[in-house]
């Protein structure tokens, strides 16, 4: 019977498997959890009555089954709506059953359902590690309880029952309601994994389809087998269009953030596959086909590896940052283009939280342009380190800004750039702070200004004693002196606002209305006489009334000045009172006695004046002080004027002018007399005067010619030669032909001669300038703060100077001619005698090309030999001397190498004395022997030059001009500039010259056509400069031998 038992019991437990189907159907069946848990209850119920339908029957009446253990865990898992609905069916259903259990099994039903309900509750509200436990014991409680209902049945039934029954339900009963338990809870467990697994999923996809993120994933060979819609709109393609392309694809055009291409092999994806770690964030831009231009993406591209350690994907995500990157640097451009300065700071702080220093991180230009330093200098550094004497208030300031974040805005003075800045500094992170600068000093120094400028106006209108009124066109008073607040009679604020008319001033109005209604009257002043009654006594005033320029178009203003003429006017009537006591004694007195006002205008004067100065009365009387006094006095009349004016007065020797326009010498003694007049006493001393000057001239001038003497000159010399006088330019010259003179026509006419020339020389020097006779014949310029250029010019201007004078005196026996050297001291290391050895041999090599100087007969000398030996003429060489000195002078050469160049042009073929007539004269060409010889040339002349003293300085020039620019010339092979360039000169009017003239084996040839053949060969033969300036000539410049042969 026992084995029946169990074996019923196993079978009806069996049935309990069907719970777990009625909750997999329930819950795939319906998805709102108040019909999930009817449908459950239905079908719990249901399962209750199949398994009541199958039960062990141990006497008639009495049946078992494992309704217990469904509805106890239906009521632990469900609650109490499912348990309801399953227990209602199940107690009917018993009770159709009937018998004498069916109370018993109804109860049974009951206790179960309030048994798995209590232990809800109480497992509800707990964490429970020993669940299972816990099962068990239910089962246990609820079979207990199920045994104790049996009591409910007849004794003898009850204890027979329950000796049967009793073992099997307390080892299959708790044992099957765990089981069940678990294996329910582990399909709960299954099914919300299930479901959260589902909800992932869904989740994940909604992200992909939804996210802002553009999100490619690539296989491991990097084709795109997948794309979320933003990734389309960034990349301007359809996934269908992305399907199976890789980064290798030409298509997308990656270019990196400086422009340069990326190849694919670069891109995210393609390095996180190659190495499998992420890679990015990564900067690039991509083409937008649909745009037609790049966008820029941030990408990070990750890896997926498998548990086998394969890379099996990769996703790539990417943002779109092209408006940020346009925002950036739209925000860059603002940054550098603001005329503020910014700068952004962290501060920094000491072990107790004080701000005491703070680092730059940004500035932007216009900051750098305030401080005067670089950003490169500034980032990374403190302001310590870089302004080490910064103010403290400073570091303060900002301090407090970057730890409360209250924001400041202020003006302050920075000591160490010497700026007035307007600040504002705001805090834009925490321990930092932002400022900006504007640059205020020119603001500050303009109120600075209009400050002082207003307080000296206030301090004039306040001291003044004359009565100045400001007032506008209305009559109303805008500012007022102190001085006329007296004569009113009120104080500066009664007076304020009122009208003139009120004041007594209706005239002085009317005279304002007209200079306004007057458009030409801006600069008109009405100038009148007025009196006023100040204290009881009458005073006289000298007014100006004028329009004050305001440029304001609607704001009118006039300024009233009055000058006291009081003393003036009574002191004129005092004088005209004294003038009757004492015209008598004045008239008759033997010194030149004036009588002058406060501004030096004569107001009487004696016979004894007029005699001195040579203007009569009423001449006088016209004038003042100062037209008398001669310039050269009038600083120093005025010094001795103004101590008249303060002490009441002077005594001085000074310079007057004399009606016959001669400058001559008097004393001066005045004395103040009553009424502002001064009683001037003179007597002239030209005399004495002249007799001094005489002797103190002995000491420095020349007996003969009255310039300085060479004793006066060396002193001079020696006083200039220092860095204050530098550049310091010396000319010395030396007159030609004095000694022919002395003997022709003897020693007056030689002197006559020497002091001509002294008073030529001195015209053409400036105030300043200091010349003097250093030798018989010879005469020396020193020119302080005088360069080599203005030398030359003022050497030249002595030269035409000369041939104007000889000129204009059409003296046809003798001319005035000076052989001219200058040089130019330029550095204190410079030794002055040095430079006095080179004004000299430039004055020596000038006397070769003088006509009247002895050193001339060695050049003509030699010219006339070369000439006679060669057949060249005298005009072929002034030809040669005027085109070569046109061609010196348009390429600004000084002075110097001008003289050089015409030496040249003369004696440039000295070597053809030393080469054979036959050749020299032959009709045909020369062969090539006699071409060698006739080659030498050069080098003979040079050899000639450098034997003489006078033409050694043009010896190189002789020996390189017939030298080519491509270096295809004779005798040396030189060429461009290593040929000296008055030989590259030559060359030019050398070759000009031989073809518009005739020669013995050949005719001569036109201007036009020879200046043709140079600029043909410029380049070769020529310097193409030279050429080209020589081509470009005014051939009226050239002499008129010249001109007549061209």
């Amino acid at each position: 019977m026992q084995q029946n038992i169990i074996s019923t019991l196993i079978s009806n437990a069996a049935l309990l498997v069907i719970l777990s189907i009625i909750q997999e159907l329930t819950y795939n069946a319906f998805s709102r959890p108040r019909i999930r848990q009817i449908a459950s209850g239905v079908l719990i119920a249901l399962a209750s009555i199949a398994i009541m339908s199958v039960p062990f029957r141990l006497v008639p009446g009495i049946v078992f089954d494992t309704r217990s253990i469904l509805i106890s865990i239906t009521a632990l898992l469900y609650g109490p709506l499912t348990t309801i609905i399953a227990i209602f069916p199940a107690i009917i259903y018993r009770l159709l059953l009937g018998g004498v259990g069916a109370w018993p099994g109804v109860a049974v039903i009951v206790a179960s359902g309030i048994i798995g309900s209590i232990l809800r509750q109480w497992m509800g509200s707990r964490n429970l590690k020993l669940r299972v436990l816990y099962i068990y014991a239910m089962g246990l409680i609820v079979h207990i309880v199920m045994l104790a209902c049996l009591f409910l049945l007849p004794f003898q039934d009850s204890v027979y029952v329950i000796r049967e029954i009793a073992l099997p339900v307390m080892i299959i009963y708790p044992a099957a309601t765990t089981l069940l338990y678990l294996l329910l809870i582990k399909l709960q467990a299954f099914r919300q994994i299930r479901d959260e697994l589902r909800h992932s999923e869904e989740r994940f996809r909604l992200l992909f389809e939804t996210m802002t993120l553009g999100v490619v994933c690539q296989a491991a060979d990097g084709r795109i087998i997948s794309a979320n819609p933003e990734a389309e709109r960034i990349l301007g393609l359809t996934l269908e269009q992305m399907m199976e392309r890789s980064s290798f694809d030409p298509c997308w055009k990656t270019i990196r953030e400086d422009g340069s291409e990326l190849p694919g092999s670069e891109h995210p994806s393609m390095v996180a596959l190659r190495t499998g770690k992420p890679c990015g964030p990564v900067v690039l831009g991509v083409y937008h086909p649909q745009m037609d231009r790049h966008v820029w993406i941030s990408v990070h591209a990750t890896p997926i590896i498998e548990t086998d350690g394969t890379l099996s994907q990769v996703y790539t995500i990417f943002q779109d940052i092209t408006a940020e990157k346009k925002a950036k640097q739209d925000y860059q451009l603002l940054f550098n283009s603001m005329v503020d300065g910014f700068a952004l700071h962290e501060i920094i702080c000491d072990r107790d939280g004080k701000p005491v220093d703070y680092r730059f991180l940004a500035v932007n230009p216009a900051f750098e342009r305030m401080i005067g330093r670089k950003a490169s200098e500034l980032i990374g550094k403190t302001v310590l380190e870089v302004l080490p004497n910064i103010e403290s208030y400073w570091i303060e300031t900002y301090g407090k800004v970057a730890l409360t974040g209250d924001s400041v805005m202020f003006e302050n003075f920075a000591e160490s750039t010497g700026k007035h800045f307007r600040v504002a500094a705001y805090k834009p992170a925490p321990m930092q702070f932002a400022c900006t600068f504007y640059d205020d000093t020119m603001r500050v120094h303009a109120e600075q200004e209009l400050f002082r400028t207003l307080a000296r106006l206030r301090g004039l209108f306040d001291n003044s004693n004359s009565p100045i009124i400001v007032f506008d066109d209305k009559g109303n008073v805008v500012e007022i002196s102190a001085a006329a607040e007296k004569i009113i009679g009120l104080s500066r604020q009664e007076i304020h606002g009122t009208s003139m008319d009120m004041l007594g001033f209706s005239g002085i109005l009317e005279k304002a209305l007209r200079l306004s209604d007057d458009p030409a009257s801006d600069d008109y002043v009405f100038e009148s006489i007025d009196v006023f009654e100040t204290e009881g006594e009458q005073r006289f005033y000298k007014s100006r009334l004028f329009q004050i320029d305001t440029n304001q178009p609607n704001e009118k203003l006039f300024g009233y000045l009055g000058i006291d003429m009081t003393a003036r006017i009574m002191a004129e009537k005092a004088l005209k009172e004294s003038e009757e006591k004492y015209s008598s004694y004045i008239e008759n007195s033997p010194y030149a006695v004036i009588v002058i006002d406060e501004n030096g205008k004569c107001l009487d004067s004696n016979r004894a004046a007029s005699a001195i100065t040579g203007y009569d009365k009423e001449q006088l009387l016209d004038m003042s002080i100062t037209d008398i006094t001669a310039a050269e006095s009038t600083d120093e009349a005025v010094s001795h004027f103004k101590s008249l004016l303060e002490t009441g007065k002077m005594s001085a020797e000074l310079r007057y002018r004399h009606k016959d326009g001669s400058t001559r010498w008097w004393t001066v003694d005045a004395v103040k007399i009553p009424v502002n007049r001064f009683l001037v006493f003179s007597i002239d001393i030209t005399d004495r005067k002249q007799a001094e000057e005489n002797l103190i001239n002995l000491s420095k001038r020349d007996y003969l010619t009255g310039i300085y003497n060479r004793g006066f000159y060396e002193n001079e010399l020696k006083r200039m030669n220092n860095e204050e006088f530098l550049p310091l330019s010396v000319i010395i010259g030396d007159i030609n032909g004095v000694k022919f003179i002395n003997d022709a026509f003897g020693h007056a006419a030689g002197d006559k001669h020497i002091v001509e020339t002294a008073m030529i020389l001195k015209d053409c020097c400036r105030e300043g300038d200091i010349l003097a006779r250093t030798g018989g014949d010879e005469f020396s310029i020193l020119m302080p703060k005088t360069d080599n250029a203005t030398a030359a010019e003022i050497l030249r201007k002595i030269q035409n100077a000369l041939e104007e004078f000889d000129k204009l005196n059409a003296n046809d026996t003798y001319r005035h001619s000076v052989s001219l050297g200058c040089a130019t001291k330029t550095s204190p290391e410079e030794n002055i005698k040095e430079v006095l050895k080179i004004a000299e041999g430039y004055m020596y090599q000038r006397k070769l090309l003088e006509h009247n100087s002895t050193h001339s007969v060695i050049v003509s000398s030699i010219k006339a030999t070369m000439f006679e030996k060669s057949h060249e003429t005298e005009e072929h060489a002034q030809r040669l001397v005027s085109h070569s000195r046109a061609i010196g002078e348009a390429l600004g050469l000084p002075q110097a190498e001008l003289d050089k160049l015409e030496l040249l042009a003369s004696l440039h073929d000295i070597g053809k004395v030393g080469i054979r007539d036959e050749i020299l004269t032959k009709q045909g060409e020369l062969n090539e022997m006699e071409w060698a010889e006739m080659k030498r040339h050069p080098e003979i002349g040079y050899r000639i030059a450098k034997t003489s003293p006078e033409l050694a300085p043009i010896a190189e020039g002789i020996l390189c001009h017939h030298e080519w620019w491509n270096g295809s010339g004779y005798p040396q092979g030189l060429r461009g500039e290593n040929i000296p360039l008055i030989s590259r000169i030559i060359s030019v009017v050398d070759a000009y010259d031989a073809m518009t003239n005739d020669r013995p084996y050949r005719k001569a040839i036109s201007h036009e056509a020879a200046i043709e053949r140079i600029k043909q060969n410029a380049g070769t033969q020529f310097d193409p400069q030279i050429a080209g300036i020589f081509a470009e000539l005014p051939f009226d410049r050239c002499p008129a031998q010249a001109r007549s042969i061209l």
